[in-house]
C-alpha cells in the first residue's frame, strides 16, 4: 500500500527527524537539507507512524482517492497534471516537481538505472524505468570515385535542385547561375538536429555575378523542398537564415560579417523553435521560427552566380540529433500507464545510445 507520510521526530538530538518506516521503503520528498521535517512517499503493508500520514492507494496502478490527492497537493504545495494512478502521481512528483538548479528546497527526483537512464524505485518496486533512446549520426566524407551523382553505399543523396558531383573526393557544385542542392536521404531520430559541412573552396567576391552561398539544411522534408537553410552570402557579406516551404524562400534573419576564408566549417542547428548558424564552432546568428516541424532529414546547398569560375567544394558532411527523442519518451509514457511528465527533465537524466551511420 502507498501512503504520503510526514517524518517522525522533533529534530532534537535525542529524537531526530527520521522516516516512519525503513529507508528503502520511502521516497524522500524533503529538500537538500535532510535534517529537517518533511514528507515522504511510503510503500508499506502497514500504515506508517507519521502523525499526518494518509493512504494514497492499494497499488501503484490504482487510482488515488480525490481527497487523498487534494491533501497531497496541499501538503507539498504542488498542482498535479495527472492523477489517474499512484504511479503517475509519484512519477510526476519526481520528474516535474523535483529539484531545479535555482530551488534547493525541493526533493531530488534523480535516480538512474545501470544504463544511466532515469528510474524510480520504492521498496524494490519499479515505479518508472526510462527507455534507452537512440540518437542518430550520419556522415559522408565523399571519398569515392568521381561521379555525376553523389551516390553513397549505405544511404543515398537526392539532388533536389541543380547539380552536385563527386570530384576528387569532394562534393563540388556544378550549377552556375543557380543552385546545387541535395538531401541526405537518411532520417535522423528527431527534428531537433544539426547539419554541418566543410567549405573547402568557393569563389567569394562582392559582385552580383560572382555571388556564392554555401550552406546546409535542417528539417528537410522527405518529398518536398521544405527545410531551414543557413548560409553565407558573399554578395551581401551576410550570414543568412531562411525558412523554405515547397521551394519558396523566406528570409528569417541575417547579419553582416566579413567573408570567411576556406577551409571553414558551416553548421546549421535547429532546436525547438531556435534556428542558429555557426562558423566553425562560433555562433553567428540565431532566431526563432515555428513554421517547419517534424522533418528529420538534412542536406547541403550552394548557389553560384553567372560569373563564377571557381566552384564551391564541400567535404566532411555530418548531421546528428541534438538529444534523445523526447516525443518518443512521451509516447511511451502515454501508452504505458498514461504518465504525463516534463520530457526535458527526463532527457537530462537519460543516457543516449548513439547509432552511427558512416559512408
Amino acid at each position: 500500500m502507498f501512503y504520503l507520510s510526514d517524518f517522525i521526530g522533533d529534530g532534537a538530538e535525542t529524537n531526530p527527524y527520521r522516516p516512519p518506516v525503513d529507508d528503502y521503503a520511502i521516497i524522500d520528498l524533503r529538500g537538500e537539507v535532510l535534517a529537517q521535517a518533511g514528507w515522504c512517499i511510503v510503500n508499506s503493508d502497514n500504515p506508517p507512524t507519521g502523525s499526518q500520514a494518509f493512504k494514497l492507494s492499494e497499488g501503484l496502478d490504482d487510482t488515488p482517492g480525490l481527497l487523498a490527492v487534494q491533501q497531497l497537493e496541499n501538503s507539498l504545495g504542488v498542482t498535479l497534471a495527472n492523477k489517474t494512478t499512484t504511479r503517475a502521481v509519484i512519477t510526476e512528483l519526481l520528474l516535474v516537481h523535483g529539484t531545479i538548479p535555482t530551488d534547493k528546497t525541493k526533493w531530488n527526483g534523480l535516480q538512474t538505472n545501470k544504463e544511466g537512464n532515469h528510474r524510480i524505485v520504492i521498496k524494490g518496486e519499479v515505479v518508472f524505468d526510462a527507455p534507452t533512446v537512440k540518437a542518430t549520426t550520419i556522415t559522408d566524407d565523399f571519398n569515392r570515385a568521381d561521379s555525376d551523382t553523389l551516390g553513397g553505399p549505405s544511404w543515398t543523396w537526392t539532388e533536389t535542385s541543380g547539380d552536385i558531383d563527386i570530384v576528387n573526393n569532394q562534393a563540388e557544385v556544378q550549377t552556375v547561375d543557380g543552385s546545387g542542392e541535395a538531401r541526405a536521404d537518411s532520417d535522423l531520430s528527431t527534428d531537433d538536429h544539426y547539419a554541418q559541412i566543410d567549405v573547402v573552396q568557393w569563389q567569394g567576391g562582392g559582385g552580383a555575378g560572382s555571388e556564392t552561398t554555401p550552406g546546409t539544411m535542417c528539417r528537410f522534408a522527405s518529398a518536398a523542398r521544405t527545410f531551414y537553410h543557413g548560409r553565407f552570402n558573399s554578395f551581401a557579406d551576410e550570414w543568412q537564415l531562411y525558412e523554405v516551404t515547397t521551394g519558396s524562400f523566406t528570409s528569417i534573419a541575417s547579419t553582416s560579417d566579413t567573408q570567411p576564408t576556406p577551409l571553414f566549417t558551416l553548421k546549421l542547428e535547429v532546436n525547438g523553435s531556435t534556428v542558429e548558424i555557426f562558423h566553425d564552432t562560433v555562433s553567428q546568428l540565431s532566431t526563432t521560427d515555428t513554421v517547419i516541424t517534424g522533418n528529420t532529414r538534412t542536406g547541403m546547398r550552394g548557389f553560384q552566380g553567372v560569373d563564377v569560375t571557381t566552384n564551391i567544394e564541400f567535404d566532411d558532411f555530418e548531421a546528428a540529433d541534438l538529444a534523445a527523442d523526447t516525443r518518443f519518451i512521451n509516447s511511451q509514457l502515454q501508452s504505458n500507464r498514461s504518465l504525463r511528465v516534463d520530457a526535458d527533465r527526463l532527457v537530462s537524466a537519460s543516457g543516449l545510445l548513439s547509432a552511427r551511420k558512416v559512408i
